[in-house]
C-alpha cells in the first residue's frame, strides 16, 4: 500500500462517491444511505443495527441503536442534525423497499461490515477515488469537516 493510497478521505471525495452512485436501484439507493449515514458521524455497528421503525420521515426523527452490556438502547436524532439530502435519500430507500416492509427488519438487510467495507472500496474505486477506503475513512472526512480539519 502506498502512502498515496493510505491518506484520508476528504468531505469532497466523499461527495464525488455519493454523486457517482445512481439510484436506480435499492441497492444502489441502500448503498447510497449507509455511506451518508457514516458520513453524517453513525458508527457502521449503528446504522447495521438500525431497523426500518428507527427512521420516522414524518415527525423527522432518527433513532440510532447503541448497544451497551448487550442491551439496546438508542439516541435520537433530530432529522435537522443530518443533512437534508440524507433525509431525502433515506425517504427514497424506504419508498423503494415498499410500504409493506416489517417495522422490526432490518434497514439493511444481508449487509454486514465486511461487505459494507468492500462495497465502500468498489463504489470509491468506481468513483476514482482512493482505493483503500472503507468507513473508518468516510467518518473520520466526516470529523474533520465538522471539527475544522482536526482528524
Amino acid at each position: 500500500m502506498t502512502l498515496e493510497e493510505k491518506r484520508a478521505l476528504k468531505a469532497s471525495e466523499v461527495a464525488q462517491i455519493l454523486d457517482s452512485i445512481k439510484s436506480t436501484t435499492e441497492v444502489d439507493l441502500r448503498d447510497r444511505v449507509l455511506i451518508a449515514l457514516i458520513f453524517n458521524l453513525i458508527r457502521l455497528s449503528e446504522a447495521l443495527e438500525m431497523r426500518v421503525a428507527d427512521v420516522d420521515i414524518k415527525r423527522g426523527r432518527l433513532f440510532v441503536p447503541i448497544r451497551k452490556n448487550y442491551f439496546r438502547t438508542e439516541r435520537q436524532l433530530a432529522m435537522h442534525q443530518c443533512s437534508e439530502p440524507l433525509t431525502n435519500l433515506l425517504a427514497s430507500y424506504l419508498d423503494r423497499r415498499g410500504v409493506d416492509v416489517d417495522p422490526n427488519a432490518s434497514l439493511f438487510p444481508s449487509v454486514s461490515v465486511a461487505t459494507a467495507n468492500s462495497m465502500i472500496r468498489r463504489r470509491a474505486k468506481a468513483a476514482g477515488v482512493m482505493v483503500d477506503a472503507n468507513y473508518h475513512d468516510i467518518r473520520k472526512a466526516a470529523r474533520c469537516l465538522t471539527t475544522g480539519g482536526l482528524p
